[in-house]
């Protein structure tokens, strides 16, 4: 019982700094295949992102990283425990704008 504490504790540890060290965050809320352009939000504020290399992620995933900038970015996903690349392609966007920006790479 004590070594299952001791690994939750450090599991949650992990996470917590994993999560401090990197500023911005959004969970993932539309990826459809056939396109590497996906779009992520955190509290009504929209991103374009496009996957570069690393954990391919999936709807729902939360993305850290500093994704408040254009260009390539290395992100962690808390929930997978994985790290990827990723390029900013628009960030600070209205969920409509963030749709038609899709459209204009994906269709």
């Amino acid at each position: 019982m004590q070594k299952i504490i001791f690994v939750f504790i450090l599991l949650l540890a992990h996470l917590t700094f994993a999560y401090s060290a990197y500023a911005d965050h959004a969970e993932v809320v539309s990826y459809p295949s056939g396109c590497d352009y996906f779009i992520a939000a955190d509290n009504h504020v929209y991103y374009l992102l496009k996957w570069q290399e690393g954990y391919t992620p999936s709807l729902g995933d939360v993305i850290l990283g500093e994704i408040e900038s254009n260009g390539f970015k290395d992100v962690y996903y808390p929930l997978k425990d994985r790290e990827g690349k990723i390029y900013v392609e628009d960030y600070s966007m209205s969920k409509s704008r963030s749709n038609e920006h899709y459209k204009e790479h994906c269709n």
